[in-house]
């Protein structure tokens, strides 16, 4: 790794430990207190079991900009549990992170299949979630927002990231052409000044042949 990137390396892996931590506490707090509240009595209680499936839900995070196909496989695989287990954890951090990861420009210029794979993952965690729990469908109405949202954002992020990129590229374009430009006129000033100074040595050897041809050939008084 060169040395100029490693700074910008150490502080993505502290945005990516810091929004770990932070889904890691939405997911702690929603399981624990059984959905804020709204579904206690018929929530599991949180114990190890849905500690471990949360750790699995959010550590897929760390490498979501390398492997966001991964990252969100395994982070919609853990909700799922979750889910499937009686867990209450209806908002979908962990997804929302990743699809903006996607929306941001790590999926590259494909839009639909992170979309509908977000989409089927998080249907999936609905469907178990009202199975076990008897959430109402109303009640992911915020949480498809956060997901729609999430991708507006990380769009919008990249969009302006193409922008600054293409600024930077424009610069350095002008910034070559005036560096161009400044040397074939040094060059041409060097060109002219070499011919005139040639020119000038040859008119004073020419005239010094003159001068030496008439000396010559002028008899001695």
């Amino acid at each position: 790794m060169s040395k100029w990137l490693q700074p910008f390396r150490r502080r993505d892996l502290l945005v990516d430990v810091a929004v770990v931590l932070v889904v890691f506490l939405v997911y702690l707090t929603q399981v624990g207190s059984q959905g804020f509240g709204e579904y206690e009595g018929s929530a599991t209680d949180a114990d190890g079991l849905g500690l471990g499936l949360i750790l699995i839900t959010v550590l897929p995070l760390l490498g979501r900009r390398r492997h966001p196909w991964a990252a969100m496989a395994i982070a919609g695989a853990g909700a799922i549990a979750l889910a499937a287990c009686g867990y209450s954890a209806n908002v979908p951090a962990a997804l929302i992170v990743v699809l903006y990861t996607f929306a941001a420009g790590a999926g590259g210029a494909r839009i639909w299949p992170p979309i509908a794979f977000a989409a089927l993952l998080y249907a999936t965690q609905v469907a178990f979630e009202i199975a076990e729990i008897s959430v109402s469908i109303e009640d992911y109405a915020f949480p498809a927002l956060l997901l729609a949202g999430a991708w507006v954002l990380g769009d919008r992020h990249r969009t302006a990231s193409q922008r600054r990129a293409e600024a930077h590229e424009r610069r350095e374009r002008e910034e070559r052409l005036s560096i161009a430009e400044e040397r074939t006129r040094i060059a041409r000033e060097l060109h002219d000044s070499a011919g005139h100074a040639i020119n000038t040595i040859l008119v004073q050897a020419g005239a010094s042949r003159c001068v030496s041809t008439r000396c010559l050939s002028t008899p001695p008084t």
